[in-house]
């Protein structure tokens, strides 16, 4: 469990004149789930990106170092990025409506994803793609449908099957609760759990919402305006935060039956 699968080294990344992440450090873990926290606009997404390597174009100033398994990802080449992405490590955006292409079927764009990799012979495609879906609870008629015509619980089940298709070695969860009701929530809170721990999967969970942190996560990092303002593992950070931001944000926790005034965060 010690050794380093991720490690993000004095990563700046700039729009113009403006750093909108700014010598951010961490490191992940093999096995290990690890949640990013801040508010909107704090670079977590931006981070996230910077892993995969899908910076918009107009970000035209980039420093640091990436590692993936030691070897810095800035340095890959077009082949060698298109191989890790989904393969080695991948990505469930924020919102799966959007991330779903809404003409073609479900199976299609699962097989899509599996047979982009080479993942497994042609003939076994289809195998794959049920064993995807029945992971995350789906029925195997599911790859009949559209994405319009299932929930939003069902959708975000559907982008973690095809993040998992290929078997990576790091998955990326971009806020993937915060469309969904309080009781989905949970549900796919608690299937990213069951699935991270039957895999050993190496996890970065991006979100707001320290509520979230305490279920989900082994080490949380707080962002605050491009920056790591704190980390550590989750029993320190939410028992003795060091900061008063994360201090803040922890307030924001709701509490049944708890009518002490809460503090205004602090703006980022």
């Amino acid at each position: 469990m010690d050794e380093k699968i991720l490690e993000i080294k004095d990563l700046t990344v700039s729009f113009g004149e403006n750093r909108v992440i700014e010598d951010v450090s961490f490191s992940i873990k093999r096995g290990e789930v690890t949640a990013l926290v801040g508010e909107s606009g704090s670079g977590k997404t931006m981070t996230a990106l910077s892993i995969l390597d899908l910076l918009p174009d107009t970000a035209c100033r980039r420093k640091g170092e990436i590692l993936f398994d030691g070897k810095n990802i800035f340095d890959l080449g077009p082949e060698e990025l298109r191989d890790m992405r989904g393969n080695a490590i991948a990505m469930v955006f924020q919102e799966p409506f959007t991330a779903l292409n809404p003409v073609i079927r479900i199976g299609r764009q699962i097989a899509e994803a599996v047979s982009a990799h080479g993942i497994c012979p042609r003939s076994e495609v289809r195998e794959r793609i049920k064993e995807s879906l029945s992971t995350v609870r789906l029925p195997e008629e599911t790859v009949y449908q559209y994405p319009h015509e299932l929930s939003g619980g069902m959708r975000q089940r559907v982008m973690l099957s095809m993040a998992l298709s290929c078997d990576p070695a790091i998955l990326i969860l971009d806020e993937p609760t915060t469309a969904l009701d309080v009781s989905i929530q949970k549900h796919i809170l608690d299937l990213i759990r069951h699935i991270q721990k039957d895999r050993q999967l190496t996890v970065l969970f991006i979100t707001h919402d320290f509520s979230v942190v305490r279920t989900i996560a082994d080490k949380v990092c707080v962002m605050r305006r491009g920056r790591v303002v704190e980390q550590g593992a989750k029993e320190d950070v939410l028992g003795e935060p060091a900061c008063e931001y994360t201090r803040q944000l922890i307030a924001c926790i709701p509490v049944l039956g708890d009518k002490r005034e809460r503090l205004p965060v602090v703006d980022g």
